[in-house]
């Protein structure tokens, strides 16, 4: 039985599937109250590569719809560079070229990627790169020195937004 779980596992890792979909059967593995122990220990050592070619997979997949999107890949890098969450100001705030209706065609197209979420309602709604595999996806096709640009002026904005608190 837990063979054939590993057989299908690995056989969800070949197959042309969304990035994510074998993350609910890899967050389940070993954790079956009805397997034993000592076959659950076995059956957790043998998964490491399955779950070192499920990440490979998933990173694959993301880059290459990172890489599809073209300019709008730089929205999604900016927002690897804030972190896993992040809000359309602030967003706004570091892409000052770019007008609210095109940084929301932006975040629009990312979400049809399956790239990000949107999380609670509009105008609060605040954005969360789906899985860590694609904020470290599109935080590594960002060049350094860009990324060290990219962090002052979080920090800086993030400051002046604490310091705008502080005063209200």
């Amino acid at each position: 039985l837990l063979l054939e779980l590993v057989q299908r596992v690995q056989g969800l890792v070949s197959e042309e599937l969304e990035p994510f979909a074998a993350e609910p059967v890899r967050a389940g593995l070993g954790h079956d109250r009805h397997v034993p122990a000592r076959a659950a220990a076995e059956f957790r050592r043998g998964l490491t590569e399955v779950h070192l070619d499920l990440a490979d997979h998933a990173l694959r997949k993301i880059l290459a719809r990172l890489d599809h999107l073209g300019a709008t890949a730089d929205v999604a890098k900016i927002a690897a560079a804030i972190g896993r969450e992040f809000t359309v100001e602030l967003l706004q705030a570091l892409t000052p070229e770019s007008d609210a209706d095109a940084l929301q065609a932006a975040l629009d197209q990312l979400i049809a990627a399956g790239l990000i979420l949107p999380v609670g309602p509009p105008p609060w709604t605040t954005f969360v790169l789906r899985h860590g595999l694609s904020q470290y996806a599109a935080w590594t096709i960002l060049f350094c020195s860009k990324r060290k640009v990219l962090h002052a002026t979080i920090v800086r904005v993030k400051g002046l937004a604490l310091r705008q608190r502080k005063i209200d």
